[in-house]
């Protein structure tokens, strides 16, 4: 009888230990995304880039996209109402000459669903088909620079990009990054120029987000811009 006691007590005891510790980690784990989320928004936003963002929360859609290929074919994709008008030309004989696109269904859902979101933290991402492709969270001075190669090794890239680098000339630079994954590039690259590498900028003049695709080693290039009113 005093041995099933004893045992009792030691089972309660271990159970009350087990409860505790649950307990404790649940606490952790809260106190931890409490955290998280009070560094993101203790960033210091001051200054000519939070003033500027600070006008530009909010959605902008895909609105038209333009690439280029080889010595001379061009694409050209514009969006008019709720549709999308897509051509393209080369030159033949020293001649333009124009030629028709088909847009696949899959590529359409992807023209129209591409965005860029400014958010109320100012990160600001690149979303598509509802998924997330690219977040960049807020730097007060500077941006997401992820170049695994020198900056001076692709001739597209303004000169000076760094970590550090901000405003150049009418742009704001938000990211950068070479050898871009191919389950990010097989949804964005919708006009399949084959960029590896990609930018996101802000085009302060014309008021308009640009994605900017190229491939590393030459000179094919696509950009794609949003707007926030169509």
């Amino acid at each position: 009888m005093k041995d099933l006691k004893i045992l009792s007590i030691t089972l309660l005891a271990l159970l009350l230990f087990s409860c505790g510790t649950g307990t404790s980690e649940v606490k952790e784990k809260q106190i931890d995304e409490t955290n998280q989320e009070q560094t993101k928004s203790d960033v210091v936003k001051e200054g000519p880039k939070s003033e500027l963002l600070a006008g530009l929360v909010g959605e902008y859609q895909l609105s038209s996209a333009y690439g280029s290929a080889g010595a001379n074919t061009m694409y050209d994709y514009q969006k008019i109402g709720n549709a999308w008008a897509v051509s393209g030309s080369s030159i033949s004989a020293g001649v333009r000459e124009g030629f028709e696109l088909e847009v696949t269904d899959d590529e359409m859902n992807r023209l129209n669903t591409m965005k860029i979101i400014v958010h109320d933290d100012y990160s600001v991402s690149l979303e598509c088909e509802g998924e997330i492709l690219i977040d960049v969270p807020y730097k007060n001075d500077g941006m997401e620079y992820l170049l695994h190669n020198s900056a001076e090794d692709y001739i597209m890239l303004p000169e000076g990009i760094s970590e550090d680098f901000t405003f150049d000339s009418d742009y704001l630079y938000f990211y950068a990054q070479d050898e871009l994954p191919e389950d990010i590039t097989s949804v964005i690259d919708i006009m399949q120029i084959f960029g590896d590498v990609a930018i996101i900028r802000y085009d302060i003049a014309i008021g308009q987000f640009e994605l900017f695709l190229f491939y590393g080693e030459c000179c094919d290039a696509s950009s794609y811009y949003f707007s926030s009113s169509l």
